[in-house]
Parts: C-alpha cells; sequence; structure tokens
C-alpha cells in the first residue's frame, strides 16, 4: 500500500514536485552507507533478508555480512522508484505487478485481481485526555496503545527509573507478547504547522523479491500476533503501527510522534510519550532507558535503580538487564514544542531544513 498511498497523501496536502519527492529514495538505493546498528541486527534476519535477491544486497563479495559503512546497494530498486515516479498507480497493474505475483506465485495466492482492487482508505482515529492534552492515534491499532497509555497514566507523578511502585504499574500496563519486526517511522512538521507521522514494516522480511524491480515484499501473512481472528477474503490485516498527534486545549498541534519495533511499537511510544507530555523535550524522553514487559520477564536498559530491580523480582519477574541501549527495546521518533528526537537505538536522524 505504500506506494498508493504516498501518492493519496502528496495529491491531498503535497506542494513539493512529485518527482522531487521521490528522487532522494532513487538515489539512496544506489548506494548508502550501511548503518552501525542494522550493521548488528543483520546476521539475527539473514535468513530473511540475505537470501535469493537479497545475497547482492545484504553480503560482501566473499560471502561476509555488509558491515557499518559499507556501501548498501539495492540492486535495481532504482527501477522501482522510477516508476513511482512516473506512475504510482502502475505498481498496481501492468509489468511490476505481474512481476510481484509471479514472485509469489510459489506457495502463495495473490493475484492481479488483489493488486487492482487496492484502495487506499482513510479510518477514524481514537482519543485520550491527558493532563490538559488529547492524543489521537489510528482507530484499528491491534496493540491498544491509548488504552495502555490511560492505565500508565499512574505512573507520571514518579519515574520507573528510580521509584518501584511506578516501575511495577508501568509493567501491568504494558505486558503483552513480544516479537522483533523491521520497521521504519518518519515524522515531520512544517513551517506552516503541518505534521505528518509515517509507519511502515516488513515485518520480518519474508525473503522474496520482486525480480527487477528490487523490490523485498513483507512477511505479514506470517506474523502470527497479527492473525488474531478468523480473516475472510478482502478484509484487511490489523497492524500494530500506530503513529500518533498531540493537540493542547486549544487544539494546536504539540506533539507527533510514531515507532517502529514490532509488538514494542506500545511499549516504547507509551513510555516516551509519557515523559514529554510531564515535560521531557522528545530527544531526553527517547534517550531515557526503557523497559520491555513480558509475560513472565522484564527486559530493562541500563539506568534502573537498584531498589526497581529487587521489587519487579520481588513481584515474581524474572528480569534481564541489558548491556547497553539496544535496539530491542523499539525506536522512536518524535516531534514537540521542545524540538525533535530521534532513537540512537535504531540509527535515528533529526534534520531541520
Amino acid at each position: 500500500g505504500v506506494p498508493a498511498g504516498a501518492w493519496h497523501l502528496w495529491q491531498r496536502w503535497g506542494r513539493l514536485d512529485w518527482a522531487d519527492i521521490v528522487a532522494p529514495g532513487r538515489q539512496a538505493s544506489l548506494g548508502t552507507a550501511f548503518p552501525a546498528t542494522h550493521a548488528r541486527l543483520l546476521p539475527t534476519v539473514a535468513s530473511a533478508f540475505a537470501v535469493g535477491d537479497g545475497v547482492a544486497v545484504y553480503r560482501r563479495p566473499d560471502g561476509s555480512f555488509l558491515q557499518a559503512g559499507d556501501q548498501l546497494v539495492h540492486g535495481d530498486h532504482y527501477r522501482a522508484y522510477e516508476l513511482l515516479a512516473d506512475d504510482p498507480e502502475a505498481f498496481y497493474y501492468g509489468d511490476y505487478a505481474r512481476a510481484m505475483v509471479s514472485a509469489v506465485a510459489d506457495g502463495g495466492a495473490m493475484s492481479m485481481a488483489d493488486l487492482e482492487a487496492y484502495r487506499v482508505i482513510e479510518s477514524q482515529p481514537r482519543s485520550v485526555s491527558f493532563h490538559g492534552f488529547t492524543v489521537h492515534a489510528r482507530g484499528d491499532d491491534l496493540d491498544d496503545v491509548l488504552g495502555t497509555m490511560a492505565r500508565a497514566a499512574m505512573t507520571v507523578n514518579a519515574d520507573p527509573l528510580t521509584h518501584p511502585d511506578a516501575a511495577l504499574a508501568l509493567v501491568a500496563a504494558l505486558r503483552s507478547t513480544q516479537r522483533r519486526a523491521e520497521t521504519t517511522n518518519l515524522v515531520a512538521v512544517d513551517e506552516q504547522g503541518n505534521g505528518c507521522v509515517i509507519t511502515t514494516s516488513l515485518g520480518l522480511g519474508s525473503g522474496v523479491w520482486v525480480p527487477g524491480y528490487g523490490v523485498h515484499l513483507n512477511s505479514m501473512l506470517g506474523e502470527g500476533e497479527l492473525i488474531r481472528e478468523h480473516r475472510h477474503p478482502g478484509v484487511r490485516m490489523g497492524s500494530m503501527m500506530s503513529p500518533l498527534l498531540g493537540l493542547d486545549d486549544h487544539d494546536e498541534l504539540i506533539l507527533l510522534a510514531g515507532a517502529a519495533g514490532g509488538s514494542r511499537i506500545r511499549q516504547s511510544l507509551v513510555q516516551t510519550v509519557l515523559r514529554i507530555l510531564t515535560g521531557s523535550t522528545p530527544q531526553e524522553a527517547i534517550d531515557a532507558p526503557r523497559l520491555a514487559a513480558l509475560p513472565s520477564l522484564v527486559r530493562l536498559e541500563p539506568g534502573f535503580s537498584d531498589e526497581v530491580i529487587a521489587r519487579l523480582q520481588q513481584a515474581g519477574n524474572e528480569v534481564l538487564v541489558a548491556g547497553s541501549r539496544d535496539a530491542y527495546f523499539g525506536g522512536v521518533s518524535a516531534i514537540g514544542t521542545l524540538g525533535g528526537g530521534a532513537d540512537p537505538r535504531r540509527s535515528g536522524v533529526v534534520i531541520m531544513l
């Protein structure tokens, strides 16, 4: 849905030339430095990424994985950008669509009719009030970010890093099943105050590439936590991606945020947004140590007090403390009235133009 979705957004709100918007992506597909965070993660996802056409993308000539600073070149991906610049709707019919259907034909059931039937849907957001602010998020978010924020609100009067009761309350609010995902989040605000949050995902990646276009297809039909009920043909899958925005009591935009991280999207967003809405800058909130609450295990980044760790253990939790901040704990990007913030856990960058 990305080509159609981006085209839809541009047609409604875009002011730059469409070709100028697409051009940086095409340039990046011809070669860009491989981030250190991605280099560390690559061995764990290589079975989905460095196979098929991905061998030439993610492996060096000697067969070893790309290292930080190596040139990441997405082969024929520039052709997909040329198609996007020329006619975004062509992804749903014609040569590209036929190549995509052919790529998944072995074991798949996608047809040209499926692609041609795709439509962009504008859904109604959900909202929750918090400390004089109103936060809006996707109405069909599978992991209920806004509900979690409401449940976690009791922790804002004390820092979970140092207060055991606040940490226990946060764990109770966040607890859910965990999985990894390869997701990207982008947040932007222009000088007129227009804001946009975009989250896209490959899931873990399927290892299937569209030949001749360098497009790696997603693994959403293999993401167990997304298949939560019987699905009928034509019904869209749910998602845990949850871009959100916040307004003050005058309906002025004061926050845009989103995250990558599979089922840790909710956990990382809730912890970060609560900090921003209670006075932290976006970067301070993103940099703050996080926890991830699994069914019987709590993973912590360094920075939680010994008293908090002991209380979590006394409450029956196994506790694992990571050696450093880690991409496992999600990647958040946010813009607020006190500036922008990007997550160093996933090579995030803040750019002011």
